[in-house]
């Protein structure tokens, strides 16, 4: 059959609403949708959800690291006078529950006399390097700190 000019100009007329039609059918296919939409939005939904853990994870690790401190430095002050800063140290370091890495925490006390009344400020540093498990957050982590201080006073010898 030969294409008369008739012919070709109602198949030229056609060919828009051809187009409209698939265009009609696709609108109305849902098939893949889901798989589209989880595919937009659960990284951002597991990114969100990690870093609500991690932020939890970083919160509790200060909390430790601040309990540890104010319990180390109520253990020195109810024995004033009675230990060394290792033993406040060693304490220290047995309080830090659900810390990670108990042997990467550095714990520093210091408790300097003043010659002239004979007391002394009592101060309790822990530090712990915090690492992340999430792979786009600083590799090296970030330092915490948690931190006390108590006034220890001697009593003073009383000589008859």
């Amino acid at each position: 059959m030969i294409a008369t000019p008739l012919s070709l100009t109602k198949s030229i007329r056609n060919t828009p609403s051809r187009f409209i039609e698939a265009f009609r059918r696709l609108t109305r296919d849902s098939g893949g949708a889901l798989a589209v939409e989880f595919a937009l939005t659960a990284p951002i939904v597991l990114t969100a959800m990690f870093g609500t853990i991690e932020l939890g994870r970083l919160g509790f690790t200060q909390a430790a690291l601040q309990h540890a401190a104010e319990e180390a430095t109520r253990y020195a002050i109810v024995r004033e006078g009675q230990i060394t800063s290792d033993d406040i140290e060693a304490f220290a370091a047995t309080k830090l529950t659900g810390v990670f890495d108990r042997e990467a925490a550095v714990v520093t006390a210091a408790a300097p006399i003043d010659p002239v009344t004979g007391t002394s400020l009592l101060s309790v540093q822990v530090n712990y390097q915090f690492q992340f498990i999430l792979p786009f957050l600083p590799e090296d982590g970030i330092q915490l700190s948690g931190n006390s201080s108590g006034f220890i006073a001697f009593l003073p010898t009383l000589t008859n």
